[in-house]
């Protein structure tokens, strides 16, 4: 029998669905929102450093013409911010992460929808990191940060940001472009930088939640590798697997209704099960992975992708062999009726020719739908 990957389960809530506001810039998002926004997508591979380095140049030009904490100061600060933050996502819509891009944001659009409902999202916070300065930034409560960063010599350096919400305290360090900005700013804020010599020590200086999301994410401990094109490494596959599709489908999918990047195929396989050959999954089987692992509910029968099909995230099996597929990928049909084909096992996006060029034409899509 042909197989796929795996499946398990777990006790964890699951997003809802939503499709409004993708790629809007919300009116009444603060300047310290819209900041925040710009790191998630580089911490999330979707921008890149340099990007995000011409935004801290503009910021401090905007810093140097105007009175700190002025009318005029705050509100050229948000048109910098609202213009960066539109010409990336419109940059990001235009090229090959354009699918994963327009799921990252349409997560983001319907968090703020939630919000602005007055319901607030169940808080993850150690596993939502983010790279701030050069450092792993771990939420641990709504105004708690830990900054981490490890050292190539032994050891990590530990930074304790309390009472200051995340959004503001994003933008507060962003005058701090790195490692040694940190160690030498944060003292006259009444921050202090501690050193943890193994991890033992690491969990009494930061915590167990903030040890815990650092030694998940150790590659993502520290400022990326000079010229290293983001998202290069495969942060849907970071153990570059080549029997976990399902695993990696699912965690698009995922991603996208949480609003930013917060599991990994890995992460995938440690709540929901292991998702690897041994388990030889046929398509139903995969199916019910990924709906145990999104919350969605896979259509009974497969449907087309093409010529008006509905928005949404699609599942599609591939590589039919010896009566049975070997091979699932991530669809999407956007709200502006573009068809996205990514495969994050391999980080390789394609149209839906292109994918039945590489993988064979007899694909089978299922599009994932909220469950009534």
């Amino acid at each position: 029998m042909a197989a796929l990957v795996g499946c398990g389960s777990v006790n964890e809530s699951i997003p809802s669905d939503g499709a409004a506001g993708v790629y809007d810039i919300d009116a009444a998002a603060s300047v310290e929102e819209l900041y925040l926004d710009m790191v998630r997508l580089h911490s999330a591979g979707l921008l890149s450093a340099s990007r995000l380095e011409s935004l801290h140049q503009s910021l401090d030009e905007v810093d140097s013409r105007h009175e700190d904490g002025s009318e005029e100061h705050h509100a050229q600060q948000r048109v910098v911010l609202a213009s960066s933050l539109r010409r990336a996502l419109h940059e990001l819509r235009q090229g090959e992460n354009a699918g994963v891009a327009e799921a990252w944001y349409e997560g983001r659009a319907y968090a703020r929808k939630l919000n602005r409902a007055g319901v607030r999202e169940a808080e993850h916070y150690a596993k939502n990191t983010l790279l701030i300065a050069g450092m792993m930034g771990v939420p641990t409560g709504k105004e708690d940060l830990v900054l981490l960063v490890a050292l190539p010599v032994g050891g990590y350096v530990v930074v304790k940001v309390g009472g200051i919400a995340i959004h503001r305290a994003a933008f507060l360090l962003r005058k701090l472009r790195s490692v040694d900005d940190v160690l030498e700013h944060v003292k006259p804020w009444g921050l202090h930088a501690r050193y943890a010599a193994n991890d033992a020590e690491l969990r009494r200086v930061a915590g167990n939640e903030a040890a815990d999301a650092a030694l998940r994410t150790q590659a993502h401990i520290g400022a990326p590798r000079e010229g290293q094109r983001p998202g290069r490494e495969n942060v849907w596959n970071p153990s570059d697997r080549n029997d976990n599709c399902t695993a990696c489908v699912a965690t698009i999918i995922r991603n996208s209704l949480e609003g930013y990047f917060k599991y990994s195929a890995d992460e995938m396989e440690r709540l929901f099960g292991y998702a690897g050959r041994e388990r030889q999954f046929n398509v139903d089987a995969s199916l019910r992975y990924i709906e145990k692992a999104t919350g969605l509910k896979a259509t009974s029968k497969p449907v087309t992708m093409l010529g008006g099909a509905p928005v949404g995230h699609y599942a599609i099996f591939t590589r039919w062999s010896d009566g049975g597929y070997r091979h699932v990928v991530y669809g999407r049909v956007t709200p502006t009726g573009r068809v996205v084909i990514f495969d994050p096992q391999t980080l390789e996006h394609m149209t839906y020719q292109q994918m039945q060029q590489r993988d064979g034409a007899m694909a089978r899509p299922f599009r994932l739908e909220a469950a009534e």
